[in-house]
């Protein structure tokens, strides 16, 4: 049995976007670095890396990665990297993010289409309180390159964040803005703390959070004909790849528009399969549609209690129930507490802080 036989099937199939390795010689490049010793043992050609829409498997990124860490003997390279990164260098993902109408609806947009960029990692999103959380962890063992591979994410999803909140204004740190990380502070990291917010080490979980009232603030270069450009375009691509959560996908999709969630046949046209199939698939889950939206809403109805200034009853309506009683019957449920207590728990606590 070949080595490659004994490797996990994910990691074999061309899933990371070529974006990744091809910057990786460009950073080479400036540092005096052979481009094909960069490539060495990776299978890899450029000419491959620049081709349309290209794609390649963890593996062969990870060599690159491997021969770039150990000629640079740059422990730093993943924060360097990160801050490199812009809307316009990750694709089409990134046209899409600045057309959304808001930061709530591009952390949204970016949350569907992470597989496409960063197979590796699973990425979240939730409110609490004041604070927008977004939590990343590793969908697959990332070995010796962990800590990079987090600092590499991390600092490129705050850059990202800055691209869409200052719209080409200098980066400004006084948001209260906070990055998580795991592992201890490295030695290498002082000389970068000045371009990042504040960030604390040996916490439980790699997480950057933000102010949760810039969520709905205009983003200026809204468009929602790219927005759905970008969406059909991606949906094809990730349809293609196979590498689908298909629970998380669908739950980015239940966003609530001016007529309401989505239905089962548009969620399923949207991600190109039959009504009967999306069913299927959702029952070899355990889960079903109905069980899903009933999540959403009431997920949707939290944050809506705490930063909207909605009342209960127009808070039960906009995520589409008729009758404030079963609204709180269910939310009860949800939360193990009512409508009414929880948005009143909330205020008492922002009240104190």
């Amino acid at each position: 049995m070949s080595k490659n036989q004994r490797l996990p099937s994910a990691l074999l199939r061309a899933t990371v976007s070529a974006a990744y390795p091809l910057f990786m010689l460009v950073i080479g490049a400036e540092r005096g670095l052979d481009e094909d010793c960069l490539l060495a043992y990776s299978g890899l050609s450029r000419a491959q890396l620049t081709a349309p829409d290209a794609r390649v498997t963890i593996v062969q990124y990870g060599q690159v990665l491997s021969n770039l860490l150990r000629r640079s003997q740059d422990p730093a390279l993943g924060i360097e990297l990160g801050m490199r990164s812009n809307l316009t260098k990750i694709g089409m993902i990134g046209f899409g993010l600045m057309s959304c109408n808001t930061l709530r609806e591009a952390i949204t947009l970016g949350l569907r289409f992470i597989p496409l960029r960063v197979p590796y990692f699973n990425v979240s999103f939730n409110v609490e309180g004041d604070t927008g959380i977004i939590d990343i962890q590793e969908a697959l063992p990332l070995g010796k390159h962990r800590q990079f591979a987090f600092e590499y994410l991390m600092v490129e999803l705050r850059y990202i964040y800055l691209s869409l909140i200052t719209q080409g204004l200098p980066p400004q740190f006084e948001d209260a803005s906070e990055m998580w990380f795991m592992h201890a502070e490295p030695d290498y990291f002082e000389p970068y703390r000045r371009h990042l917010p504040r960030c604390r080490f040996d916490k439980p979980a790699y997480q950057l959070r933000f102010d949760a009232r810039k969520l709905d603030v205009p983003i200026p270069t809204a468009s929602p004909e790219t927005v759905r450009q970008v969406i059909t375009h991606c949906e094809r691509e990730l349809a293609l790849l196979g590498v689908v959560d298909l629970p998380a996908r669908i739950r980015a999709l239940l966003v609530c528009g001016d007529d309401g969630y989505p239905s089962v046949d548009m969620v399923a046209r949207k991600i190109h399969m039959s009504e009967r199939t999306l069913k299927r698939k959702l029952h070899e889950h355990g889960l079903s549609y109905s069980t899903l939206l009933a999540e959403v809403r009431l997920r949707d109805a939290q944050q809506l209690l705490t930063i909207s200034g909605m009342t209960v009853s127009e808070v039960a309506a906009r995520v589409g129930y008729t009758n404030r009683v079963n609204f709180s019957r269910a939310f009860r449920a949800w939360t193990g507490l009512t409508p009414s207590d929880y948005q009143q728990r909330h205020l008492q606590s922002t009240t104190m802080a």
